[in-house]
């Protein structure tokens, strides 16, 4: 039953690093090529839009629980000097930034919507954090699949 158990548990392992590591290089390579292409200027935070989560369940022992990050609203003008205003997808608590900070931005001139607060952790924090993560999964999982082989031919060779 335990080497059943532990040939899931390090093909799970292996899957899941595999899956968040390809997401993880996907993300990466798409903001490499975002920031390779994008145009710089200058913006300024206009606003902080709120964003409430919940997690957790619906019972008294696990009460919902929610979650409030702050999400920057910048505006920029762009070569044409055109305005622009985009919320930031990103969220975090407390606030990274304040009404009227001046930011870096980063845009795509053909469709200046797609626009990003130019700091590190808004462009690499995912995509090297599904990277990190796929990394360690995917290590484990191999770690697990080499002992219950070593254990399997060990067996094997005591019978």
């Amino acid at each position: 039953m335990w080497r059943t158990s532990a040939k899931t548990s390090s093909a799970l392992f292996l899957l899941v690093g595999i899956i968040a590591f390809g997401v993880g290089v996907f993300l990466t390579a798409r903001t490499l090529i975002f920031v390779v292409k994008a145009t710089h200027t200058q913006g300024t935070v206009v606003a902080l839009e709120s964003h409430t989560s919940a997690t957790g369940g619906s019972s008294r022992r696990h009460p919902r629980q929610t979650s409030q990050t702050w999400r920057p609203v910048f505006e920029f003008k762009d070569g044409q000097g055109s305005v622009h205003r985009v919320t930031e997808p990103f969220g975090s608590r407390p606030a990274m930034f304040t009404k009227g900070d001046s930011v870096g931005v980063l845009y795509d001139a053909a469709n200046p919507a797609s626009a990003h607060i130019d700091t590190v952790k808004i462009l690499w924090f995912a995509p090297g954090l599904l990277t990190i993560m796929g990394l360690v999964f995917a290590s484990v999982g191999c770690f697990l699949w080499k002992r219950e082989r070593r254990r399997s031919s060990t067996a094997g060779q005591i019978a």
